[in-house]
């Protein structure tokens, strides 16, 4: 890389921090309580899509499918694949059932606005 093209990457026109992220929607921060429950030290953000599975719809709530469930065992399998993930690893391919359905889900480790985890679903990426 030429001298010239690293100034101009360290020294960006713009850039938008996962706080902007989160004021417009983008990102949803889970409260301090139920992350830290979940062994979380670091904010954890998803997106509206994994907002959206997470959420049961009707016929799934009566089988006794409940956000809050659903968002425990995104957040406890997110943490075992995080917490043996090689160093270096930011973005960590991990997979969750509801119902019997597959579903692949990202955690990706953000330290470029202060250390977070945020949740994805991949086309989201």
């Amino acid at each position: 890389m030429r001298p010239q093209e690293r100034d101009d990457f360290e020294n960006p026109i713009y850039s938008y921090t996962a706080r902007q992220a989160v004021e417009e929607g983008v990102l949803i921060e889970l409260e301090d309580d139920l992350r830290r429950e979940a062994g979380y030290r670091w904010p954890v953000r998803i997106t509206p899509g994994v907002q959206a599975l997470v959420t049961p719809t009707q016929q799934e709530a009566r089988q006794g499918q409940s956000l809050e469930g659903r968002l425990w065992d995104v957040l406890f399998v997110a943490r075992i694949v995080i917490q043996s993930a090689q160093g270096g690893e930011t973005l960590i391919p991990f997979e969750v059932s509801f119902i019997g359905e597959e579903i692949t889900l990202w955690a990706c480790l953000d330290t470029t606005s202060g250390a977070a985890i945020h949740i994805i679903l991949p086309e989201e990426y």
